[in-house]
């Protein structure tokens, strides 16, 4: 759209300047603001290709990413989300820290829970919160971080962690 946008502001300059051009009689003001111009024109050029650029690697790591969830090390990859939803920025919650002490289970999956039921997250988004939320060098934080950080593999640390401490 600001793509279209620009090409439309260039060529309405253009028509402008061209028809300023054909009024001048003076050579020398018409070589400098015939100057002027194509100065312009080719930074216009430059932001049109940089932004064809642009958008031409959001593709690329969009369709890399359909590929590459075919089980590769590649972990951050799969977090990538250029066209992630906007939320509203929310005041900071403390994350309870679970350990493993199934005493503490209910406490920590009550306020987990709404992490991991969130729509607008996605499970790699869920499985770094997840993560924090545990103590480290707990027995719970070892076991999640048996898991490498994937979208596929969130479900699969939290199953483990239900099956292990609790029955949510």
């Amino acid at each position: 759209m600001c793509l279209h946008l620009l090409k439309q502001k260039t060529n309405s300059l253009e028509l402008t300047h061209n028809n300023y051009l054909d009024s001048l009689t003076d050579e020398t003001e018409f070589k400098i603001e015939f100057k002027i111009v194509e100065e312009y024109r080719e930074k216009a050029l430059r932001i049109e290709l940089k932004s064809k650029r642009v958008l031409e690697n959001i593709k690329s790591k969009q369709n890399n990413n359909e590929g590459s969830n075919s089980g590769n090390n590649s972990h951050l990859a799969d977090c990538e989300n250029p066209y992630k939803a906007i939320t509203p920025r929310l005041p900071e919650v403390e994350l309870y820290k679970f350990g493993g002490e199934l005493k503490d289970w209910l406490t920590f999956w009550n306020q987990f829970k709404n992490i991991h039921e969130n729509k607008n997250l996605t499970n790699c988004d869920k499985f770094h919160y997840l993560v924090q939320s545990t103590k480290i060098k707990s027995e719970a934080r070892e076991l999640i971080e048996s898991f490498s950080i994937t979208n596929e593999n969130y479900p699969l640390a939290i199953e483990s962690l239900v099956e292990r401490y609790g029955r949510n």
